[in-house]
């Protein structure tokens, strides 16, 4: 933008763009001040609405209407957020590895390879599931689990029985860097700021 004269200039020759009939360039040209100082993007943003809203009403493919059309409704009125819904029905008939690999997708794993420079392996009894023992490893800000033993994870720091009252220190370590993922992504605008990791509910069982 420095180079062009600064977003005010880039917004003007947007507006140029835009008024000349070449939407796509000034949506270009309006990534810059949008995403580079969104502070003072206010005019950007009005201007870049416009823009996509014209891709999107030009465009001849559903999918590409959609990512245009979709884009000018979050700059104009912001992401929706939809309340979150509880599945207990789904997550009582989840197997165990299931419900590992969900909790690994939700890792904070960037916090947990800083904090963490050593791995903690934990082993896992589970009341009334075919899989009664397995094994997690959070390692280099990633949650591996085994059925069984992993033999490769050396010795288990912990050995904790799902739907017990205990919670030892190292499996609510492990548990701390666990997200609340957010679905609502901007399509077209600068990501909200990081917020702190939400921990799980107290006496949460995982099984």
């Amino acid at each position: 933008m420095e180079v062009i004269g600064g977003p005010e200039a880039v917004v003007s020759a947007a507006r140029k763009a835009y008024q000349e009939g070449d939407p796509r360039w000034a949506a270009e040209l309006l990534n810059h001040p949008t995403f580079g100082c969104p502070e003072r993007s206010g005019p950007a943003g009005r201007l870049r609405t416009k823009a996509l809203s014209q891709l999107g009403y030009d465009a001849g493919d559903g999918a590409w209407r959609n990512l245009y059309l979709g884009g000018a409704r979050g700059l104009a009125t912001g992401v929706a957020r939809h309340a979150r819904q509880e599945t207990g029905d789904l997550v009582e008939n989840l197997s165990v590895a299931q419900h590992f690999a969900a909790v690994a997708r939700r890792i904070d794993g960037p916090r947990a390879a800083d904090e963490q420079r050593s791995p903690i392996v934990l082993r896992w009894r589970v009341t009334g599931a075919p899989e009664r023992e397995c094994t997690t490893t959070l390692r280099n800000g990633a949650l591996v689990h085994v059925p069984g033993r992993d033999l490769l994870a050396g010795t288990p720091q912990a050995t904790i029985a799902l739907g017990s009252p205990d919670h030892l220190p190292r499996a609510t370590t492990v548990f701390a860097y666990v997200t609340t993922p957010d679905p609502g992504i901007p399509l077209a605008a600068p990501p909200a700021p990081r917020q702190a990791p939400v921990p799980p509910r107290a006496g949460r069982n995982w099984s």
